[in-house]
């Protein structure tokens, strides 16, 4: 089993800010991308999942904290590894390193849910390795935020729809999207005057085409909390952004 899965690649001009930065919803799409590649190796994929077990990956909670800032056009270094998974979690690890020195660590939460019933699946009822070795360090160690506050109409930014281009294999809005959405509740001025230390989001209930959805944003000494609901008030994902000012 290969533990480890790295990568060299430069930030693409696709993927930076206005002052040439790459960007929160890209680094979380750099992430999903290598834990793609990396799944396919491991032939723990989403489409190996679905012929051997009928069962499809869903990420739960992602977390994420920046040590410096990375730029348009450097050279980086990606990597990730997965943990062993509990009963039904399965962890993954990310790293992306500029010249040696660690820029970027996050950590995130994996479910396997059935294809029918849509429910959770134990790991040890699929196809995962769970007799190969895996890595036993992580990082970003602490437990998960727990979003208990529900933001009211008072945070409310924008409204909009679940589009074509925001749906995945499964059918599903794209967890990157969440994020896009959420960042969309910041003007560019103020993307510009901050510098990101840390994002969590957990995501809590899908979403499909044509879903109505309301983003919402509120402010705190540190940052930001952030909000997706259905039109109904179902809430659909929560994260938390600290910053620099």
């Amino acid at each position: 089993m290969e533990t480890i899965y790295r990568r060299n690649e430069p930030i693409r001009a696709g993927q930076m800010d206005t002052l040439r930065r790459l960007n929160l919803p890209h680094t979380i799409e750099l992430f999903q991308d290598m834990t793609a590649a990396h799944s396919e190796l491991l032939q723990i994929s989403n489409r190996r999942m679905h012929e051997k077990s009928d069962a499809f990956w869903v990420v739960t909670r992602m977390k994420l904290r920046f040590y410096q800032p990375l730029f348009f056009p450097e050279e980086i270094t990606c990597e990730t590894w997965p943990l062993m998974p509990g009963t039904l979690a399965c962890g993954r690890c990310y790293r992306i390193l500029k010249d040696g020195a660690t820029a970027v660590e996050g950590r995130s939460e994996w479910l396997l849910l059935d294809r029918r019933t849509h429910s959770p699946r134990r790991v040890d009822t699929t196809c995962y390795p769970l007799t190969e070795e895996h890595e036993t360090s992580g990082v970003l160690p602490e437990p998960f935020l727990r979003f208990k506050e529900t933001l009211g109409e008072e945070a409310l930014v924008y409204e909009t729809t679940v589009r074509s281009s925001d749906i995945d294999m499964s059918h599903h809005t794209n967890n990157v999207q969440y994020v896009r959405m959420m960042m969309n509740a910041l003007s560019v001025s103020e993307w510009e005057a901050l510098t990101p230390r840390t994002f969590e989001i957990r995501y809590e209930r899908e979403s499909r085409e044509g879903d109505p959805l309301q983003i919402a944003r509120r402010a705190v000494p540190d940052g930001f909390l952030f909000q997706i609901t259905r039109s109904d008030g179902t809430r659909l994902a929560s994260a938390r952004l600290t910053v620099t000012m």
